[in-house]
């Protein structure tokens, strides 16, 4: 089977079919972000693994295209002792409770994992589904993570250093026999990494996050596709900073597939919304900002917000959806919201 990432099609395998097919993706598509218990979103108990896997399921079943997870150990925005489900081991897991929609990262956190394995990680999960993988990675941000686990926080610039060395390492492990690399942080004596993955060149390359000087730059010289968030003015801000750096280097920014990770709150009523609103305010956080960096309304509301992103450039939108595991807020989207986006 071919999908389309850019403009450019990338042939990936399908169990189901016989014989390879064309399939091209619609102009806008949406993901969701799976509960998995960073953000307080699981119940704590043996319940847990039954919310991942019904979540996941019934996105594939409603339509959505692709299922993510956050890479995060600690949970936020409040540190709890709660359960958080590692991305990578529940990817691998719910690619053996689906058949159809893709699987990502939203995103790796590249200095938890040494790139050669993680590449090794990468090329086996997209094997075992298939060719579903989306690989989500990012420079890390989440002092959390790093403090409470052991792990070295490096200031941004090198973050962002290592990030681009990363990323040259693991494309390698994908297409070449051997991967030998020497650089600033890496060094990699001909490391080996069969199976391949399955999708050609490799799985698409999502690189999550935004700086105008040189994280638009790493994603302008080795992103698939970019990952921004804000509002739509912003985003338009971020993508015409993107544009500029693919045009130094010579590359056509359309190649790049741009999408947004956004949080969904949908109500079927206005009641329902002022009432949603009221709680937000009692807890002291901004109601503003909530709103102009989310998803929120009544379908109606939130279709005609969706074309705002769409008009300045949003191809795709990766969503945590407020009260996930009751699947009524995914119905709602599937059936009210997909449908009117034009």
């Amino acid at each position: 089977m071919k999908a389309l990432w850019g403009d450019k099609p990338i042939t990936i395998y399908s169990s189901e079919l016989p014989v390879l097919v064309e399939v091209f993706s619609p102009v806008v598509s949406f993901g969701v972000i799976v509960p998995q218990g960073w953000r307080l979103d699981l119940k704590g108990d043996d319940r847990d693994v039954r919310i991942i896997v019904k979540v996941a399921r019934e996105a594939e079943k409603l339509g959505f295209t692709s299922i993510w997870l956050y890479d995060h150990f600690i949970t936020y925005p409040e540190v709890r002792h709660h359960p958080v489900y590692e991305a990578w081991t529940t990817l691998s897991y719910l690619a053996g409770v689906t058949s159809k929609i893709r699987l990502g990262t939203i995103v790796t956190c590249n200095l938890y994992r040494y790139p050669t394995v993680l590449a090794k990680m990468a090329s086996t999960l997209d094997v075992l589904s298939g060719g579903r993988l989306e690989f989500g990675i990012g420079a890390c941000w989440y002092w959390e993570d790093f403090q409470r686990f052991g792990i070295p926080f490096p200031p941004l610039k090198q973050r962002l250093e290592m990030l681009d060395e990363a990323l040259q390492i693991i494309k390698s492990m994908w297409v070449d026999k051997e991967t030998w690399f020497k650089g600033k942080y890496y060094k990699v004596y001909g490391a080996i990494n069969y199976p391949k993955p399955l999708q050609k060149p490799h799985p698409p390359i999502m690189v999550g996050g935004f700086g105008e000087k040189i994280m638009a730059k790493i994603v302008a010289k080795h992103a698939n596709k970019s990952n921004f968030f804000g509002t739509p003015e912003e985003f338009k801000w971020k993508l015409s900073i993107l544009e500029k750096h693919c045009k130094e280097i010579g590359r056509n920014c359309g190649e790049i597939k741009k999408t947004i990770a956004i949080t969904a709150a949908i109500f079927e009523s206005e009641n329902e919304l002022r009432k949603f609103i009221n709680e937000i305010y009692a807890l002291g956080f901004s109601v503003e900002e909530f709103l102009r960096n989310s998803l929120t309304g009544t379908p109606d509301k939130i279709v005609n917000r969706i074309r705002e992103y769409v008009r300045v450039g949003v191809e795709e939108f990766i969503i945590y959806f407020k009260d996930a595991e009751s699947i009524k807020p995914l119905e709602v989207f599937a059936e009210k919201v997909i449908p009117s986006v034009d």
